[in-house]
């Protein structure tokens, strides 16, 4: 949600600091009449997340997910016209292991409450990242 738009940017002049060329423009928002939905990007998403502690105290998992982030990217869903012509192809062994890891923490942990019964069916994941693939 945002409370803000954008109505202008005024771009500030070139200065030398620390020995480098930086410059500072100023954003003039106006004050919407009342908030709206605004589209989040994966990686605000991530950083919110960690912020509020939504997957729970391990920070580990937050850790991962930035690192899995570019792969989530190579993921479509599409037509294919030949067997390989997939992405998946672009993931190897180390990224398939990080994401079954994610997915158990995430999936386990008392975020989700799970019961011993259910804590158990997610327990086929650590065979891929106990495996010593990352």
């Amino acid at each position: 949600m945002t409370e803000w738009a954008l109505k202008a940017v005024a771009p500030g002049n070139p200065k030398r600091i620390d020995g480098r060329i930086t410059k500072v423009d100023s954003h003039i928002l106006t004050r919407l009449a009342s908030p709206k939905l605004e589209e989040m990007t994966f990686d605000a998403m991530l950083k919110k997340a960690e912020r509020h502690r939504v997957l729970g105290s391990d920070h580990s998992v937050y850790a991962s997910l930035k690192k899995l982030r570019p792969l989530r990217n190579k993921v479509h869903l599409q037509n294919i016209g030949h067997p390989t012509d997939t992405d998946w192809n672009a993931f190897q062994a180390p990224d398939v292991a990080s994401m079954a890891e994610v997915l158990h923490k995430v999936f386990t942990s008392s975020v989700f409450r799970p019961s011993s019964e259910e804590r158990g069916y997610f327990e086929y994941l650590r065979h891929y990242y106990k495996a010593n693939l990352i």
